[in-house]
């Protein structure tokens, strides 16, 4: 089918996907490998909401819930935007950062946020372009990226996501609120995840619960990668994916499994 997205294969098996448990009740036997490590772990991305509007007949309370709900609409905003170029700090500033032949390090950052989620029928190019503009709506302003100079992310985090996200605002016209709107919609595939690099300079896309140490492996005739958290001798399943580079097969052969025991 031409109106779908791109086949996920990433183990490249001819094996249907099996396991057995062992007689504890509680440990899965997995055919699979372990194919890297993630070193460098991302914040991660929440939705921007502002919470419940309460309405209130006192003006007083009315003006101090108001106060309080632009201050956790600043926040949302500021948290966005910072987590969104924590991002791209990985993609751009990681020496060994693996691209595929004939794309850039922004291609492999667009293509990791939306999981590579374009219709086939579409011209990927021009999927990349529109997404590369629609995201700029998370830049930083002049001044963000003067207080984002201040290092003061690690003092005060709170403060520092209000003031990106006032700073953001203030300076929106009606136009620019729209264009807001589409980014976070487009990037509605990354929200409650992070990003991440590999030890071998793949960049991906993993739940929220990753950290930095876990590993990355592919279970044989499974179609995503999975991260795999160390459990004692054993190992615990955060979730599934994406990985940039081996989402085609390019890493997992049969001859390659080995026993994955995952409580």
């Amino acid at each position: 089918m031409r109106d779908a997205f791109p086949e996920e294969k990433a183990s490249k098996s001819n094996r249907t996907f099996t396991g057995r448990l062992l007689n504890d009740g509680k440990t899965l036997i997995l055919k699979g490998v372990i194919v890297d490590e993630l070193n460098n772990v991302g914040d991660k991305l929440i939705y921007p909401y502002e919470g419940p509007r309460i309405q209130s007949d006192d003006v007083v309370m009315s003006s101090i819930r108001n106060f309080k709900r632009n201050a956790r609409i600043a926040e949302a905003i500021g948290g966005t935007i910072a987590v969104i170029q924590g991002w791209q700090d990985l993609a751009f500033k990681t020496e060994n950062l693996y691209t595929m032949p004939g794309e850039t390090r922004k291609d492999a950052f667009l293509t990791t946020i939306i999981s590579n989620r374009s219709l086939l029928s579409a011209n990927r190019r021009h999927v990349l372009d529109c997404f590369e503009q629609s995201i700029a709506g998370f830049d930083m302003t002049m001044t963000g990226t003067v207080i984002n100079q201040l290092h003061l992310s690690h003092v005060v985090p709170k403060l520092y996501r209000q003031l990106l996200g006032y700073k953001k605002v203030s300076n929106m016209e009606m136009s620019d609120i729209f264009t807001m709107g589409k980014s976070l919609t487009d990037v509605q595939w990354a929200f409650d995840q992070r990003m991440a690099t590999t030890s071998s300079g793949y960049l991906c896309l993993v739940p929220w619960p990753t950290r930095s140490g876990d590993r990355i492996a592919l279970l044989q005739g499974g179609k995503t990668p999975y991260v795999l958290q160390k459990a004692g001798e054993k190992w615990r399943i955060p979730g599934d994916c994406y990985v940039y580079g081996i989402m085609s097969g390019e890493a997992c052969s049969n001859e390659k499994c080995v026993d994955i025991e995952i409580i």
